[in-house]
């Protein structure tokens, strides 16, 4: 009996001891070596991959109707981030932190769609398309910041439903509105 107590107690202790290995990781583990330079360049730097395409397939039908109702003194400029269109009121100097939440605000949205005038690039409105993602309870505050900023900043902000098939005269008009 009393053999038996003390194998019981080796194997607990041994296991103990096994079991302790294996959960504290790496401190009992011999630090891991130094990647070599083959090592790194196995390694891809930049792990990226190419979107197919820059606007969905509806943005594209939109696109094209309304780059034949755009007049020909403008171009149509697919996906423009919001901030290349709107700046902050406030200077950068002297107001960091203020400019840095407005700028925030701004710098991770896009507009669908911007027209400018083709000789200077200068802005003369912009256009979102309004599909059913826009219903969405984000989308709608997104939406609502959007107009809200563009007001405050006296830019024209158009918003179109998608449809089968657009009206070019009405497309022409709204540009020119």
């Amino acid at each position: 009996m009393g053999i038996t107590v003390l194998v019981i107690v080796i194997v607990v202790i041994v296991g103990l001891i096994a079991f302790s290995a294996f959960t504290t990781g790496s401190s009992s583990q011999a630090p891991a070596p130094e990647k070599t330079q083959e090592d790194i360049t196995a390694e891809p730097e930049y792990q990226y991959t190419k979107i197919e395409a820059l606007i969905t397939p509806a943005e594209l039908k939109f696109y094209k109707a309304l780059v034949q109702a755009t007049p020909s003194e403008y171009v149509v400029c697919p996906k423009v981030r919001i901030a290349d269109v709107l700046g902050v009121g406030v200077t950068r100097k002297g107001n960091s932190k203020v400019w840095h939440r407005h700028f925030s605000k701004i710098s991770q949205k896009h507009f669908d769609f911007v027209i400018c005038n083709v000789s200077d690039m200068s802005f003369i409105c912009a256009v979102e398309l309004n599909d059913a993602s826009h219903n969405r309870k984000d989308r709608v505050e997104r939406d609502e910041f959007v107009r809200m900023a563009c007001e405050s900043a006296n830019v024209t902000l158009h918003e179109v439903l998608p449809k089968q098939n657009y009206d070019i005269e009405e497309l022409t008009s709204m540009i020119n509105s």
